[in-house]
């Protein structure tokens, strides 16, 4: 017969329950599983970790649930962190999802921008053709529809630098937003510089027409240069265009051969050379195409009776001059004979 001491006993080591003092049994302590061996090894097992309280913070992650991030209202502000700039640019997004959707789509066009495709020396008629129309680039040269501003007189030179650059930029397959561009920058350049070139031409030619006047002072330069256009028409007889042309002509730093002053002071004086001295006295003299001696006549009787101006005293002077040498040509000619 087993006493109750023995019983219990029995019970523990087969683990059956024992029955309590109400003769009720009690179960067995639960099982306390080792760390990594998977064995009762008699050691306590790791309390389950608790689910952290609810601090009501918006920005925490985690529902605890399904593990999908739980944002909150607020999570622009969290993402933000403090910069009003930032926050207005997040506001263009409705959901956290949508941010990340954006960075990795940004993340996609960076890494395909800097593969720029490339078209072989070798390439084939078919791979040209492939590759222009990929980038957009005409079949023809002509066509990329590059034209001159309005406002910009272009020239014969003008229009063939045009074509040849667009033959150059097609031959090369450039894109016609970098054709244009560069276009662009072209005939500004080239205005910037006509400009420039104009404004420089004007000052040379005045200062060249300012040399003639220094050297033929008051009523002397439009004499001068009445003696030396006679002295061309004489000699361009019948081929006035082709005077023209010459004296509109234009030197390379812009000066006009009618206004370049060296030219026309040997033009002065080769027509000097060849006139009579009553031509050269006349040429625009004041005298209102009288002759050389009825100017003079009037100037001598003008003297008499009147204090003639310096002016008028200076043209005495001149006709005076050239009387005297028109009697020494007539001796010498008379010698001659």
């Amino acid at each position: 017969m087993q006493t109750a001491q023995t019983g219990a006993a029995q019970g523990a080591g087969t683990g059956t329950p024992a029955p309590d003092s109400a003769g009720t049994a009690t179960p067995p302590p639960a099982p306390r599983l080792g760390i990594g061996n998977g064995r009762t090894n008699g050691s306590a097992a790791p309390a389950p970790a608790s689910t952290p309280a609810d601090t009501g913070d918006d920005y925490d992650v985690g529902d605890g649930d399904t593990g999908a991030p739980a944002w909150g209202d607020k999570w622009r502000d969290g993402l933000a962190r403090g910069d009003a700039a930032r926050l207005k640019r997040l506001e263009r997004y409705g959901t956290p999802d949508a941010v990340a959707d954006a960075l990795f789509a940004a993340q996609d066009r960076l890494r395909r921008g800097g593969q720029v495709p490339q078209l072989p020396d070798d390439a084939t008629d078919d791979e040209v053709k492939a590759f222009r129309k990929a980038q957009g680039i005409p079949d023809k040269a002509t066509d990329y529809g590059l034209a001159f501003p309005d406002g910009v007189e272009a020239t014969e030179a003008d229009n063939a630098a045009l074509g040849a650059f667009a033959e150059f930029m097609h031959a090369r397959h450039i894109a016609p937003p970098a054709v244009k561009a560069a276009f662009e920058y072209y005939t500004q350049a080239q205005q910037a510089a006509r400009q420039q070139r104009a404004e420089a031409a004007h000052e040379l030619n005045l200062q060249n027409v300012a040399e003639l006047r220094k050297e033929y002072p008051g009523r002397e330069f439009k004499r001068s240069m009445t003696i030396a256009e006679e002295f061309l028409a004489h000699h361009y007889e019948g081929m006035e265009q082709e005077l023209d042309m010459v004296l509109q002509a234009t030197l390379p730093n812009g000066v006009q051969v009618k206004n370049f002053a060296p030219f026309i002071r040997g033009l002065v004086q080769m027509a000097r050379s060849y006139a009579d001295e009553e031509a050269l006295v006349g040429g625009d003299g004041g005298g209102g195409g009288k002759t050389l001696d009825a100017e003079y006549k009037e100037l001598v009787d003008k003297s008499a009776t009147t204090r003639l101006s310096n002016d008028e005293h200076k043209r005495l002077t001149e006709l005076a001059e050239a009387r005297q040498a028109r009697l020494e040509k007539q001796g010498r000619r008379n010698q001659a004979a």
